[in-house]
């Protein structure tokens, strides 16, 4: 009879015993054996985490991230009106007296109304580390943990962080009465 070679385990854990003789513990083991390759999955795994991050914030064309020289939508009226400029503009800014924030316009999907979804804007702590940040990796995390987001037509208030869950429902926009379909989020031209 064949007793347990590892004696912290009970016998019916030491079925599984390799050519060597060893028991077959599992995956922590293993990977405290070996801790190079360990390292290099580790190392392997985050890459592909950011590399996921970088592709899921392109998104598709209605839903990148603007590129340098691009122009985004804004609204100077809480979203009544919207209008396109540089997006070289970091929200808040002052336009012709007033202050104008961004804007996501969407458009319904028979294709006939383009209205305001939500509106967006930036601490002033957010804005410094943009302009430090600009068109770097750091770029996309920075507007993310900055941005502050609000439905249109609410004055001053209802602006929350765009990482919290009244953010999720702000940003999960519905078509107008008597529009069908889902709007689709539309780029500035």
């Amino acid at each position: 009879m064949k007793t347990c070679p590892h004696p912290t385990l009970p016998i019916e854990f030491c079925k599984r015993v390799n050519q060597r003789g060893s028991v077959i513990v599992g995956i922590r083991e293993t990977l405290n054996e070996n801790r190079g390759a360990s390292i290099g999955a580790t190392i392997g795994i985050i890459v592909l985490a950011v590399g996921f991050m970088i592709w899921s914030f392109s998104g598709t064309s209605s839903q990148r991230v603007p590129t340098s020289g691009s122009k985004l939508y804004f609204t100077d009226d809480d979203g009544k009106t919207f209008f396109a400029d540089s997006d070289a503009n970091v929200p808040p800014f002052d336009r012709n007296g007033k202050q104008a924030v961004g804007a996501q316009v969407y458009q319904t999907a028979d294709g006939k109304t383009k209205f305001v979804g939500y509106l967006f804007r930036y601490t002033a702590e957010g804005k410094k580390k943009l302009d430090a940040t600009r068109n770097s990796p750091a770029d996309i995390f920075n507007r993310m943990e900055s941005m502050e987001v609000k439905r249109p037509g609410t004055g001053d208030s209802g602006w929350v962080k765009s990482s919290s869950t009244a953010a999720m429902e702000i940003q999960s926009v519905k078509a107008p009465t008597g529009s069908t379909g889902d709007p689709e989020p539309i780029l500035a031209e």
